[in-house]
């Protein structure tokens, strides 16, 4: 199902790079969400980033960073 229901939108998803992480990345793209990707797990991201695309998502923006570690975030 391709729309633009969240077209101009900013989807944040953590966990980006897990099963679930990455098909919501995959399915917000796909209704035309720009994906903010975020995982600790920075060489699979490159894989959801990919997924983005390959939908006809927009370049996502990748953070590689533990979102439940303050010391992170503060960064």
């Amino acid at each position: 199902m391709t729309g633009s229901s969240l077209a101009g939108r900013v989807a944040i998803v953590t966990s980006a790079s897990s099963c679930i992480g990455r098909a919501c990345c995959e399915t917000l793209a796909r209704h035309g969400a720009r994906i903010v990707a975020v995982d600790g797990y920075h060489s699979l991201l490159a894989h959801t980033s990919a997924l983005v695309r390959a939908v006809g998502g927009a370049e996502p923006l990748v953070l590689a960073l533990d979102a439940t570690r303050e010391a992170h975030m503060a960064e």
